[in-house]
Formats: C-alpha cells, sequence, structure tokens
C-alpha cells in the first residue's frame, strides 16, 4: 500500500480545455520548481483527471504544496485499487492511527470505477469500519473524516485536506514590476501572485524584506533587485529590460492617490490589489505571509 499526495486545483478547472492543460503543466512545472528548490526528493509528478499526484515520502512536502498558487488543497493518502476490499483495508489503517471516538466515510467518484453511487460506498465502508472497531458515525461533527477519491481505477484514502492558498499557477498571466518598501507593498504582490502574475521585485530597502514573498515565489524566475532609489529612469529601464506589463503597490494606509499619480508617469497599467481589501481578509492575508512555518 504506497502513498500519494492527491493535489487539487478549483479555479484551473473552470478554464476550457486548452487553457486547462496549458495552467495545469505550468502549475506542475511550479511544483518541480518547489521540490528542487527545497530539495525534496520526489519520485514523480503527473496529472490524472481533476488531480495531480506526487510521489514523495519527504515529511516537508505537507509545509511546501500549501504554499503553490493555484493548489486548492491537498492530502497525503493511501493509494489502493479502487475496490472495497482495498479500501477497506486503508481505511482500517486510517482509523487505527487515528483511534477516534466517532467517524465518517466521505467518497466522491471522479470516475466511476465502482457500479455503486458515493453515498452506497459511505455506507458499506461506514458499516465495515464499525463492526471493526466498535465506533460510532457522526456526519455533524465526527473526530476522524475519511476521505476518499476513486479515478481512473485507483483509490486515494486519506484523513485530512490541507487548504493551499489557490487561484492561479504563477507565470499565467505576464510579468508586473512590484515595488516592495514595505509590509503593505508585500501583501500587494501576494495578491498579484495569486492571480497567476509573475513579479519583479524591486527595493530600496534590504533583500531581507523579498523573504515572506520568497516562500510563495516557485516558479518565478526573478529574486529581489536593489536599487538607490525608485526614479522614473530605473523604473522605465527595469520595466524594459525585464518586458514588465505593469507595475504594483500596495495602496492601504498610504497616500494611495499620490503613489498612483507618481507611477503614472511610466504609461502602464497600476495595480494596487490590496487598496480596497476589507480589514478582516487584509489581516487573515497578512497572518499567512508573515507567519513562519518552516
Amino acid at each position: 500500500m504506497k502513498t500519494a499526495w492527491v493535489i487539487r486545483y478549483g479555479e484551473i478547472g473552470t478554464k476550457s480545455k486548452g487553457i486547462r492543460k496549458m495552467f495545469i503543466e505550468r502549475l506542475i512545472r511550479n511544483i518541480e520548481d518547489a521540490m528542487r528548490t527545497e530539495r525534496i526528493e520526489y519520485k514523480s509528478i503527473k496529472s490524472l483527471w481533476s488531480r495531480i499526484l506526487l510521489y514523495s515520502t519527504d515529511p516537508k512536502v505537507r509545509l511546501i504544496l500549501p504554499r503553490i498558487f493555484g493548489i486548492k488543497s491537498v492530502s497525503e493518502a493511501y493509494e489502493v485499487k479502487a475496490s472495497l476490499d482495498e479500501i477497506t483495508k486503508a481505511a482500517f489503517k486510517i482509523v487505527r492511527k487515528a483511534n477516534p471516538k466517532t467517524f465518517k466515510v466521505d467518497t466522491q467518484r471522479i470516475t466511476k470505477d465502482i457500479p455503486m453511487t458515493s453515498i452506497q460506498i459511505n455506507s458499506i465502508i461506514g458499516e465495515k469500519i464499525v463492526e471493526e472497531y466498535d465506533i460510532k458515525v457522526d456526519l455533524e461533527n465526527p473526530d476522524l473524516t475519511i476521505g476518499i477519491e476513486i479515478i481512473s481505477g485507483k483509490a486515494f484514502v486519506f484523513d485530512e485536506k490541507i487548504p493551499g492558498p489557490g487561484g492561479l499557477p504563477l507565470g499565467v498571466e505576464g510579468r508586473v514590476l512590484a515595488i516592495l518598501e514595505d509590509e503593505d507593498d508585500l501583501i500587494a504582490a501576494w495578491l498579484m501572485m495569486k492571480r497567476g502574475c509573475e513579479i519583479f521585485p524591486i527595493t530600496t530597502k534590504l533583500p531581507e524584506i523579498y523573504r515572506p514573498l520568497r516562500r510563495y515565489a516557485y516558479g518565478n524566475k526573478y529574486d529581489i533587485m536593489v536599487v538607490d532609489s525608485l526614479t522614473e529612469k530605473t523604473l522605465r529601464r527595469v520595466i524594459e529590460e525585464y518586458e514588465c506589463l505593469g507595475v504594483c503597490v500596495g495602496g492601504k494606509g498610504k497616500s494611495f492617490l499620490e503613489n498612483v499619480k507618481k507611477l503614472r508617469i511610466l504609461g502602464l497599467p497600476i495595480y494596487t490589489p490590496s487598496v480596497m481589501l476589507p480589514d478582516e481578509i487584509y489581516e487573515e492575508i497578512r497572518r499567512i505571509l508573515f507567519s513562519e512555518v518552516m
């Protein structure tokens, strides 16, 4: 019984067939870049229907995958044959490890390899667990949720969904110049990255200002550039050399209109995605971005 990381994406799945294929390919390249950057050994990465599968036993995978844009959630799962007997064995293994008082089973048939409904599979696996371990089913607030996803003759059985940042894979929407002078600039750049934009970061501060973003920049080609001042001449030179399609800067808590007026002379779109965020969302992004996870 081998294990696999099941990687789910959300918004990518809403795109047309050709665009979806391109975005999935970019997401896989970004995952590969993350594995190289963090020196994580893995056997393979492959796309299977609406999932990406990563085969690795390195525990750092749990920390890295949830920081890759485009990923909605990930689960470390037992991979077994799509049969009730094999699924039951994997579910038993999860129950023994978790030792819960209550549980429920949640099945998703991405392909219809087992000729039963998801509810029927939930019921059968649930009955076997009750018979074997004498624990109770609780559909509202269980101690343990056993997830089952059936795909192309295989079943993936897991007990946890770790949320990712969602959005689009970094690099599918062009490159913007990201001015990074304070925390708000970093939040604005993070939001642009979440929308698929590659960033070229520039600052007059120490290069360490980029550190919170670097942890999310898998697939981004460029590290931060430190300059003496953000003059029009300097910005124009960088924009031309690195083919930036816009400029990203923070706007919350600043002289927003004054900043935009200064940058409009560059003749490019000015993006300030943080300026209109509700306070609760802004603070949640701030908590995510500046929390230490490594």
